[in-house]
């Protein structure tokens, strides 16, 4: 982080602007940097240094969202944003924008705050930012980061290259792209040919979903599924894939802690049995490996008492069901939890693929009305247990 004012800062701008002036990117930088070369965007983080002031009066050149550090004439950011220089005054704006297109000629953009384009982002940008994302027109095959919500009012057309990933999505329709949210992903007409993974529920009212894989935590709500066609579209819900992915990694590490503490606790034992015999040198090795040991039970407990945690709010969130208002088509596969159909014949909306518990026997795929109307058995196949399932977040305890 920048934190001081270099030794030679910018030089100081004439006019209204004379006294003050914005510092470039750290050369270390390289994100930052590429970003200053190319598009001129001062990016900051609360607590960059991003602005020198050798007026008589410093404060006089403060702005919003901004404040000078302990030696009276560098300027901090309060808050991550664009840092400007207008009138004499610096300040952080949180918001970047672009009027226009964005593409791959600014180089990739990696934000700490909110960014809006005002028309496309176009093949081959790289566009990364810390808070929400609109977009006024669409996503061409771009690779997009947000970390709060992605509001497109166009669509997103990925080519089979593109990558999205927001906290939510939401967009007119989805072409061909990957796309991961955090919580949901909602599109006004259609996804076809994408793969679309949410935590929450993928929600296409009234629109189509067509070829591709889709999985959602809470479930998938849409118009038709699949097409006349027969082509393969598959399903999974009740599961959150994020939390599914990760698991095994971080199961690896609660267990590269565990051990590192009975090594630890091992290394320890036979300087204990020496007792009063120990000479200074030993008992302060004794010290340090006891203190090693706990710090690496502590963070295996973290750890642990963390996948715990994901754990639980992805059951809390879990909604294993397929909601179809039009048409259900033949080609589509559904994956509940130990279940997986193929869909045979076409079913007409609305209705919902869910489980439902046997007449003294295990759960049924069964497709039922909205309301507890007609239920029909489907003919499911069971699959294994997943190896992330609940009981493996357990284990780590």
């Amino acid at each position: 982080m920048r934190t001081k004012a270099p030794a030679n800062p910018a030089t100081l701008a004439a006019g209204p602007d004379a006294g003050v002036a914005l510092l470039p990117p750290a050369k270390s930088d390289a994100a930052y940097l590429a970003q200053y070369t190319r598009a001129r965007i001062l990016a900051a983080r609360a607590g960059h240094a991003v602005a020198v002031a050798t007026l008589a009066d410093p404060s006089a050149a403060l702005g919003e969202n901004v404040r000078l550090a302990d030696d009276g004439r560098t300027i901090l950011a309060t808050v991550p944003g664009r840092a400007v220089l207008r009138d004499g005054k610096v300040s952080i704006e949180p918001t970047l924008e672009f009027r226009s297109d964005l593409g791959a000629a600014f180089g990739p953009i990696d934000f700490p705050g909110d960014v809006a384009v005002g028309r496309d982002v176009l093949d081959n940008a790289n566009l990364s930012c810390d808070g929400p994302l609109t977009v006024g027109g669409a996503i061409e095959a771009a690779a997009v980061r947000a970390g709060g919500a992605l509001v497109v009012d166009g669509g997103i057309l990925g080519k089979h290259r593109g990558t999205v990933a927001a906290a939510s999505v939401r967009a007119h329709f989805i072409d061909r792209v990957t796309v991961t949210a955090a919580g949901d992903v909602a599109c006004h007409r259609e996804i076809a040919a994408s793969t679309a993974i949410a935590s929450g529920k993928i929600d296409v009212p009234g629109g189509t979903i067509i070829g591709g894989r889709l999985v959602a935590n809470a479930g998938v709500f849409c118009g038709s599924l699949g097409n006349a066609a027969g082509v393969r579209t598959v399903v999974e819900v009740g599961v959150d894939e994020a939390f599914r992915s990760t698991l095994p990694a971080c199961l690896a590490a609660v267990d590269a802690q565990q051990a590192k503490a009975r090594r630890m606790e091992q290394s320890v034992a036979p300087l204990l049995a020496l007792g009063k015999t120990l000479s200074e040198a030993q008992k302060e090795r004794a010290t340090q490996l006891i203190y090693e040991a706990s710090e690496a039970t502590e963070q295996a407990a973290r750890a642990a008492t963390d996948l715990q945690e994901r754990q639980a709010r992805a059951t809390a969130s879990a909604r294993a069901e397929v909601h179809v208002a039009d048409v259900l088509y033949p080609g589509v596969v559904i994956l509940l939890p130990g279940y997986q159909v193929q869909i045979a014949t076409p079913f007409q909306g609305p209705l919902i693929v869910c489980l439902r518990g046997g007449t003294g026997g295990p759960p049924e795929v069964c497709v039922v009305e909205p309301g507890g109307g007609g239920l029909q058995v489907l003919s499911a196949e069971s699959r294994p247990e997943d190896p992330t399932s609940t009981t493996s977040a357990r284990r780590a305890a």
